[in-house]
C-alpha cells in the first residue's frame, strides 16, 4: 500500500486549465501543476516520501516527467499515477507522454543507458500520441 492522502492534480491548476482538461479538450499545457503535484510527495524512497496522484477524468495536455532511483526496497513509498477515465495527450513539441528517468546517490543517469525507477506505478490512462511528431523516437512512455 501507497502512503499518503492522495493528490488531484486539479487542485493546483487555474480555473481556465480545470476548464480545458475537464472538457476533454486538451488545448491548455498542464505540465507544471501535474509537476507539483507530484513534488509534494516528498523523497521518494524514505517514510516521508510517496503517495498517489489522482488525475480525474478529463484530457491533460502534457509531459510527465519522473525520476527515481535504483532502490529496490521502496514499497509503500513509491508513487503512483491513476489516472481511470484520463486521458495523457502528448506536446507537439515533445518525443514522449511521460517521461522516466533514474538517478544513483543522487546523480542524474542520462540515456541511453538504462535507467530504472523502482516503486512507481502508472494506471487507468489513456495516451493520446496523435499530435506528436511521427517519429520513431517518439514514445508514450521513455
Amino acid at each position: 500500500m501507497i502512503q499518503g492522502t492522495p493528490v488531484n492534480v486539479l487542485d493546483f491548476m487555474s480555473d481556465a486549465q480545470k476548464a480545458d482538461v475537464l472538457s476533454n479538450a486538451g488545448t491548455v499545457d498542464v505540465t507544471a501543476p501535474i509537476a507539483a503535484a507530484i513534488a509534494t510527495l516528498g523523497l521518494v524512497g524514505t517514510p516521508t516520501g510517496g503517495g498517489v496522484v489522482m488525475f480525474p477524468k478529463g484530457t491533460y495536455l502534457c509531459n510527465i516527467s519522473i525520476v527515481g532511483t535504483v532502490n529496490s526496497s521502496i514499497g509503500e513509498y513509491g508513487i503512483k499515477l491513476s489516472g481511470y477515465g484520463a486521458t495523457l495527450k502528448g506536446k507537439p513539441t515533445e518525443s514522449s507522454v511521460i517521461q522516466i528517468g533514474g538517478a544513483v546517490a543522487g546523480t542524474p543517469i542520462v540515456p541511453p543507458i538504462n535507467t530504472y525507477v523502482n516503486g512507481l506505478r502508472i494506471e487507468g490512462f489513456t495516451i493520446d500520441m496523435t499530435g506528436m511528431p511521427a517519429a520513431a523516437s517518439t514514445y508514450g512512455i521513455a
